[in-house]
């Protein structure tokens, strides 16, 4: 069976090269782009091994990823879909699965926040190349 990588991440344009890369490694990724699809999402499929966050997402109030680039941002929003997973699973008995947090803000408190919900790591995006992440995810699973 694939190991299956969850990635919440809103923008498409760098996503091509990362889930390149992870892919290579065998793999399955399903990417979700708004708070409210990780709501929507783990409900019906949480069997997943590794988790990749981005830090600032669309709010969850949103209606479409079509509507997204209209509306306006709450930074952060990573932080509180990071909570949700971490209720969702505990709430379920279970461990959550590792979660990389990427982000463009390299503020010591994004940082230190993501790891106190649980983070395995924080990768700053524009410092790190696809093959930094693609050994991210090999080393939440113990494979790196």
């Amino acid at each position: 069976m694939a190991k299956r990588l969850l990635w919440i991440e809103d923008d498409a344009g760098p996503l091509a090269s990362l889930l390149s890369e992870v892919r290579k490694d065998g793999w399955e990724v399903k990417c979700v782009y708004t708070e409210e699809e990780v709501h929507d999402l783990l409900p019906t499929d949480d069997e997943w091994d590794v988790i990749v966050l981005d830090v600032i997402l669309p709010e969850r109030e949103n209606p479409s990823l079509r509507d997204m680039l209209s509306q306006p941002y709450r930074e952060f929003v990573g932080l509180d879909v990071l909570d949700f997973v971490n209720q969702y699973y505990r709430q379920a008995g279970r461990q959550p699965p590792p979660v990389i947090g990427l982000t463009k803000v390299s503020d010591d408190r994004v940082v230190t926040r993501l790891l106190d919900l649980g983070a395995r790591e924080v990768l700053v995006k524009g410092s790190r190349s696809p093959n930094d992440v693609r050994a991210a995810v090999a080393k939440a699973v113990g494979q790196g």
